[in-house]
C-alpha cells in the first residue's frame, strides 16, 4: 500500500469466512493500527459494528464499515490464533481461489493470476508444501517463492511488518531472521490474496495477481513489528 494506508483482513470466528473491511472510494488509514490508537493488529478481535456487503468476484470478502465504530475487544492467545490459521488453511492455491487461477510467465520467472472479476475468493490461508523463501528483488521489492505442489511462483509480499514506516523500504534484518526461522523447519502458514486488476507490460488484459499478505510462524504466531 502507499505510505499512510493499509489493507486489513480477518476471519469471522463464527462463520470461518474471511472479511475485508473497506471504505467507499478511499483507502484505510494506517492510523487505525493499534500502534496509533486504532483497533487493528495481528491476532486482534475487532468488532466492526454495522457493515454492508459490497464484494464482487473475486473480492467477495469486502464489507464497507465505519472506522468510528470499529472497536478492539481483545487479543487472541498465540495458541488460539494458530489453531484458527490451521483450520482455515488449504494445501493448494486453487482450493483457495478457484480453478481459474493459472500460472503466468512474468519478468524473472512465474507468478499466478486470476482473470479479471473471476475466482471464488481473493483471500485465504496456505499451508505450503515446501518452505517459502524471501528475498529483495533488483527493484528493492520484497518477494517470496511459494510452492503448493502444483504451482511454483515468485510473488510480491505486502506484509507491513517487513517494511519501514514509508511502506516501501524493506527491513532486511527482519527478512533475514524470517528466512532463518523457516530454514530451521519452523512451520509457516501464509496469508495469501490477489490484488486489484492490473495489466502487466506485454499482457493483453488485466488480471488479479497473487501476493503474500502475511507470514505466520508456529514459534511466534502473533509476532509484531
Amino acid at each position: 500500500m502507499a505510505e499512510g494506508f493499509i489493507c486489513v483482513a480477518g476471519v469471522d470466528p463464527e462463520t470461518r469466512k474471511h472479511v475485508r473491511p473497506v471504505l467507499a472510494g478511499k483507502g484505510v488509514s494506517k492510523t487505525l493500527l493499534d500502534t496509533y490508537g486504532g483497533p487493528y493488529n495481528i491476532g486482534a478481535y475487532v468488532d466492526l459494528g454495522a457493515v454492508s456487503d459490497c464484494g464482487f468476484a473475486p473480492e467477495v470478502e469486502d464489507h464497507q464499515f465505519s472506522p468510528r465504530r470499529a472497536t478492539k475487544i481483545l487479543d487472541a492467545s498465540p495458541a488460539r490464533f494458530w489453531a484458527m490459521l490451521q483450520q482455515m488453511s488449504k494445501r493448494n492455491l486453487r482450493a483457495i481461489f478457484g480453478a481459474e487461477l493459472d500460472l503466468r510467465q512474468v519478468r524473472g520467472g512465474y507468478s499466478c493470476a486470476l482473470p479479471k472479476n473471476k475466482g471464488i475468493a481473493s483471500l485465504g490461508c496456505l499451508n505450503p508444501t515446501e518452505r517459502p523463501k524471501l528475498w529483495i528483488d533488483p527493484f528493492g521489492k520484497v518477494r517470496a517463492l511459494v510452492c503448493d505442489g502444483q504451482f511454483n511462483c515468485s510473488v510480491p509480499v505486502t506484509d507491513l511488518r517487513l517494511y519501514e514506516k514509508d511502506h516501501q523500504t524493506p527491513r532486511r534484518g527482519i527478512l533475514d531472521e524470517l528466512n532463518k526461522r523457516i530454514f530451521r523447519g519452523i512451520q509457516v502458514i501464509l496469508s495469501v490474496g490477489v490484488g486489484q486488476p492490473y495489466q502487466r507490460t506485454g499482457d493483453t488484459v488485466e488480471r488479479h495477481w497473487l501476493q503474500v499478505n502475511n507470514f505466520h510462524l508456529l514459534d511466534d504466531p502473533l509476532w509484531r513489528a
